[in-house]
């Protein structure tokens, strides 16, 4: 019993020294639990692995996500409707509580322009 319990404890705190957490705006954090596992975790809401691209501001988060089949979290790969193959992008609008994605290319360019999002947040890769 005791080399269970102590098993336990050892996977569980190296694996919370090894995670980054860094926090964005509106209540979400970008957390990253290692290679392919990069994810953006809020309240009610979060953004499967893997998390490729993002910025933010106090109004806005944007996402770059390709998916991967390590982090569906429940949801089958019809959520992606082009496919597990392709980029998608997300947009989490904090002032009216929108959480918008995954969207391809030209939905999520739409919805920039139609929410208004600042030029300034530009889709920077993580580290």
């Amino acid at each position: 019993m005791i080399n269970k319990i102590s098993l336990i404890l050892i996977l569980f705190f190296s694996c919370n020294f090894s995670d980054e957490s860094i926090k964005l705006s509106g209540g979400y954090s970008f957390v990253d639990e290692g290679k392919k596992h990069k994810v953006i975790i809020g309240k009610n809401n979060y953004i499967p692995c893997e998390v490729i691209d993002y910025d933010f501001d106090n109004n806005f988060i944007i996402v770059k996500q390709k998916p991967t089949d390590l982090c569906f979290y429940g949801k089958d790969s019809s959520f992606y409707k082009e496919g597990k193959q392709f980029n998608y992008y997300w947009i989490i609008d904090n002032s009216n509580k929108l959480f918008l994605g995954p969207l391809n290319f030209k939905e999520f360019s739409n919805s920039l322009k139609k929410l208004n999002v600042s030029d300034k947040l530009k889709l920077k890769p993580v580290n």
